[in-house]
């Protein structure tokens, strides 16, 4: 066997441990706030509209259940993003009776790198606010 084929089998397992390590390990809250070399984030989704939010926020891998935002309160989840740079959670929002709307209120092409995401949701969009001015 050649010395680059007798590097190639540990050089495998090495690379799939040290990924499963990170992608399994970043769903994993800790007391520190951070966990391997991914930070915690958090989104926050605050109620601007004149009316009780009723919202569904999930993940591929994690389901937050249904919650019930008041007028001017605010609901908010942490996570760590995986180290695949695949982690999306999406909502649902619905309020007055309306119909139901949908937002990406987390993906991490887009948001990766913020340690708070806050959203104000508007009967006309969801508007990013930036509290760090």
């Amino acid at each position: 066997m050649t010395s680059s084929r007798k590097l190639l089998i540990p050089t495998f397992i090495a690379v799939h441990v040290l990924l499963q390590r990170y992608s399994l390990a970043a769903r994993v809250p800790t007391s520190t706030g951070t966990e391997g070399i991914w930070a915690r984030t958090t989104v926050v989704l605050i109620n601007g509209v004149n009316d009780l939010i009723t919202l569904h926020c999930q993940s591929k891998e994690d389901d937050l259940g249904l919650h019930v935002v008041l007028k001017g309160q605010s609901w908010e989840f942490s996570f760590s993003p995986n180290f695949l740079s695949t982690t999306l959670y999406y909502c649902s929002f619905q309020w007055g009776g309306g119909a139901t709307r949908y937002f990406d209120v987390y993906k991490q092409s887009r948001d990766f790198g913020y340690s708070k995401i806050p959203w104000l949701v508007k009967t006309t969009a969801f508007a990013f606010v930036n509290t760090e001015v």
